[in-house]
């Protein structure tokens, strides 16, 4: 009897243990599922919190997964993406290129990162992206960040930076020159080292603007393989055409300023010379000498930034500081030229006198 009650208390407490062991258990079951739910929960704000997008793909580079709130950037369902690789949507260099990122991370398990354009919905936006391992699979998140807005920036600045400095250079050749012709020669040598632009010229009025004849006073170009030289003639055309914004400029003296001269019907013979070397950004400075036109500068580039409020008073400014600089070398030569008559004239009436 006693035998017996020691079994069953044997068998009750082993039973009490196994079920305080199975709701233990089950607890902490419990508990890594409701931590399981919450770290998804917590993956899939992050996901939707991204700025832009990330991709899980594997290691040929097909799409496993899509987040991120700028979907518009795919142009297309996300959906359509999920099993389909990469070289179905990019051109070969662009799938090569990513897929030797992709690959060289799985490789050295290090995140990698890479920047690149893409042309997208008629336009180029500019990308940063990082790519790393998930874990010990074959499989990488990537992460990219719409970076367009920060590149323009970027590059507007650069630009800017480059014109100003190019004006100060300007300044500085006023303030040395003692003749028209250094000055000239000096702009479009500044033109090229500071300001960046790709060709450089200077041309005046023969006679009156009138006349139309344009003669070549001095050019600079940069020394690029393959870049024609500026045509030698810029004669004005023939008559007055209002499909010819470029001749009407420089007929009424006023600064003509494009980012795209391709876009223009009549074209004078040096511009289309220009086009020919890619050259489609333009900008014209009229030179006046006491209020009168006396010539142009002529600046040209890949591209220039015609909406730009900020270029457009730039090329103001630098109408403004060339033209008094020319009158007030034209003054100093009048007044020297004056001054020498006066001195020959003083000169024969005292040998006269004699």
């Amino acid at each position: 009897h006693q035998l017996v009650l020691v079994n069953v208390g044997l068998v009750g407490g082993l039973s009490l243990l196994l079920l305080i062991a199975m709701a233990r258990a089950y607890r902490q079951r419990e508990q890594s599922a409701q931590a399981l739910v919450a770290r998804e929960a917590q993956l899939e704000a992050f996901a939707q919190a991204l700025p832009d997008l990330a991709f899980i793909l594997d290691r040929e580079g097909h799409y496993i997964s899509v987040f991120g709130n700028n979907l518009a950037l795919l142009g297309r369902n996300r959906n359509d993406l999920i099993g389909r690789p990469l070289t179905d949507f990019f051109s070969k260099e662009k799938s090569a290129l990513f897929l030797r990122v992709l690959r060289t991370t799985l490789d050295t398990r290090e995140t990698q990162q890479l920047a690149y354009p893409v042309r997208i919905m008629g336009g180029v936006r500019h990308f940063d992206s990082r790519c790393a391992p998930v874990g010990d699979t074959d499989q990488v998140v990537w992460m990219i960040w719409d970076v367009t807005q920060r590149r323009r920036a970027e590059q507007r600045l650069m630009h800017m930076t480059r014109l100003y400095d190019f004006l100060s250079q300007v300044n500085h050749a006023i303030v040395r020159s003692s003749d028209e012709q250094s000055l000239m020669d000096q702009i479009c040598s500044a033109a090229l080292a500071h300001g960046r632009f790709k060709k450089a010229a200077v041309v005046t009025f023969e006679d009156m603007p009138d006349s139309g004849a344009l003669r070549l006073v001095c050019r600079a170009e940069a020394g690029v393989p393959g870049l024609p030289s500026l045509s030698s003639s810029f004669d004005l055309l023939a008559e007055r055409d209002a499909n010819a914004p470029i001749d009407i400029a420089l007929r009424d003296g006023r600064i003509f300023h494009s980012g795209d001269i391709r876009l223009i019907g009549q074209l004078p013979t040096w511009a289309s010379t220009a086009l020919t070397s890619g050259l489609a950004g333009c900008a014209t400075i009229p030179l006046k000498r006491d209020g009168h036109l006396m010539g142009h500068l002529i600046l040209l580039d890949t591209s220039l930034n015609a909406q730009d409020a900020d270029e457009r008073a730039l090329m103001e400014e630098l109408a403004s500081d060339l033209s008094f600089a020319l009158t007030n070398l034209h003054r100093e030569t009048v007044h020297k030229q004056t001054e020498e008559r006066i001195r020959l004239h003083a000169a024969a009436l005292e040998s006269t006198q004699d």
